[in-house]
């Protein structure tokens, strides 16, 4: 199948190579490419998320000011790491 790249680099997905690989409207992929093909990777909802979820959980888990993370692996060792004290 042959598509189109549109503004803003968006590209249609059809809906039967999404069937096929299970993904559905609001799941996350990981995109990729191996210098001759675009990879797309599903990607579980325990590997991801999204930005409203980050910030509550970095807002939970801030006990200094300032405080960021890197990436939600990041986040999760601290939520560990505060919740044995």
């Amino acid at each position: 199948m042959v598509q189109k790249i549109k503004e803003k680099n968006m590209l249609k997905i059809p809906d039967l190579i999404l069937d096929r690989v299970g993904l559905h409207k609001g799941d996350y992929v990981e995109v990729t490419d191996d210098g001759y093909k675009i990879i797309i990777t599903p990607k579980t909802k325990e590997e991801t998320f999204n930005d409203e979820e980050f910030k509550k959980l970095e807002k939970l888990a801030d006990n200094k000011k300032n405080k960021s993370f890197k990436d939600g692996n990041e986040l999760l060792l601290h939520l560990e790491k505060i919740s044995k004290k």
